[in-house]
């Protein structure tokens, strides 16, 4: 018997390659979408916007602490990201610092403000020297608890109601 003619395979076939690498990108298409990347995106910027309201709310309790009453806008409902006096919410930049800067809607990246109306993202403001409303629009579905129609401050003084809308997120004064 001559050894040294056999001839051995040490490798893979083309075609076995090619069935594997095809079995894999089925199996990570299937496992992408179940990770549901775009909805991974879609609660981090919801946190990221409960986050900034109660960065909001923590420097009006330190203004309230200080002055005895909440910065008042001139309008019904302002937007809480931009600093300027119709907002009233410059007071907590200076002259004393509550907070470095007001925070902008994560999926904006600027301002947008639209009242009441649910067409975009943003951070609204309504207030009296003794009761507050911080609201936002959610991506997805507001806890039963912090939804706008479970915030009795968001119905006082006529404001619009906050609806019954299930994205929408608000946070209150305490008492």
């Amino acid at each position: 018997m001559n050894f040294k003619n056999k001839k051995t395979n040490l490798g893979f076939t083309l075609i076995e390659l090619l069935i594997v690498i095809s079995v894999i990108g089925i199996l990570s298409g299937v496992v992408l979408n179940a990770i549901n990347v775009q909805g991974v995106r879609q609660k981090s910027r919801d946190s990221q916007r409960v986050s900034d309201l109660k960065r909001i709310q923590t420097a009006l309790e330190l203004y309230f602490t200080d002055k005895r009453s909440y910065p008042v806008p001139s309008a019904a409902f302002v937007s809480a990201s931009v600093n300027n006096a119709t907002t009233g919410l410059g007071a907590l930049i200076s002259p004393t610092s509550y907070i470095s800067q007001l925070p902008v809607d994560p999926s904006q990246g600027t301002d947008v403000f639209a009242g009441c109306a649910d067409a975009a993202y943003g951070y609204s403001y309504r207030a009296t020297a003794s009761r507050y409303a911080l609201i936002a629009r959610m991506e997805i579905d507001a806890s039963i608890t912090s939804r706008c129609s479970a915030v009795s401050a968001c119905t006082f003084a006529s404001w619009c109601n906050c609806g019954t809308n299930t994205n929408c997120y608000a946070v209150q004064n305490p008492f």
